[in-house]
């Protein structure tokens, strides 16, 4: 992808590396390279990202106010399979016991959001449920467990 003697990166301090940055090194920089590429090569006025990609979708936020582009950054709603996984291009690469274990992801978010909804209000003990529900999953390995106070805008 990138052609010897590559130097030129972008990285947006103090996003990039929180999250799911923490666990994926460099990940998002290369993601923002690309975004950067496609944006300032060929402007759109409207750029859609999925609120499953959060954090993808809030540096590409920073980074055209940052880089001055005219591009409106438009957070799109989480569109799940019937078995509550979110749809993803990605989860073509699961193998079918991969893709039934996957769905722990979405059972563990259910599950804080009914906790949540019947008045559970300690982070920490939402945080251990959620990972106990993925860790009731013997193919899945979370890398972090986080909540939000704030919810994200779809603009």
């Amino acid at each position: 992808m990138y052609p010897p003697g590559f130097r030129t990166w972008v990285n947006v301090d103090g996003l990039s590396d929180r999250l799911d940055g923490r666990s994926r090194p460099g990940h998002f920089r290369g993601v923002n390279d690309r975004c950067v590429e496609t944006v300032g090569n060929r402007p759109a006025a409207e750029g859609f990202f999925g609120r499953k990609d959060a954090v993808q979708a809030r540096l590409m936020r920073q980074m055209a106010r940052d880089l001055h582009h005219d591009t409106e950054i438009i957070v799109c709603p989480i569109v799940r399979e019937p078995d509550g996984l979110a749809m993803s291009s990605r989860n073509t690469y699961l193998n079918p016991a991969e893709r039934r274990a996957a769905t722990a992801l979405y059972l563990a978010l259910d599950g804080a959001r009914r906790a949540i909804e019947h008045g559970e209000r300690d982070a920490l003990r939402l945080m251990a449920a959620m990972r106990e529900t993925l860790r009731s999953e013997p193919l899945v390995e979370p890398d972090y467990v986080e909540l939000s106070t704030r919810r994200p805008s779809n603009k």
